[in-house]
C-alpha cells in the first residue's frame, strides 16, 4: 500500500535538498567564474590576434593591446 501524504512528502524533500545543494554550488563557484575577477585582467590573457576576433567588422588597424582591449569594453 502507498500512502500519498508520505509519497508528496518525501517528493518534497528531495526537491528542497535538491535545490538547497545547487545553490551551495553556485555560491562556491562565484570566486573561480566570476563575480570577482577583473573582466581588463582575463582580456590582458588573450593574444592580440584573439581581440582582433573579437572585433571583426570594426576598424582596428595598427592598434596596441591596450587600446584594443578598450575598444572591447566600449562596444560591450
Amino acid at each position: 500500500m502507498t500512502n500519498s501524504a508520505f509519497d508528496d512528502w518525501f517528493t518534497y524533500l528531495l526537491q528542497v535538498v535538491f535545490l538547497f545543494t545547487e545553490a551551495i554550488t553556485t555560491l562556491l563557484s562565484f570566486p573561480k567564474k566570476g563575480i570577482w575577477i577583473d573582466p581588463k585582467i582575463e582580456l590582458q590573457k588573450l593574444t592580440i590576434k584573439q581581440l582582433k576576433k573579437m572585433l571583426a567588422g570594426h576598424k582596428i588597424n595598427n592598434l596596441k593591446k591596450d587600446q584594443l582591449i578598450d575598444l572591447v569594453f566600449t562596444i560591450a
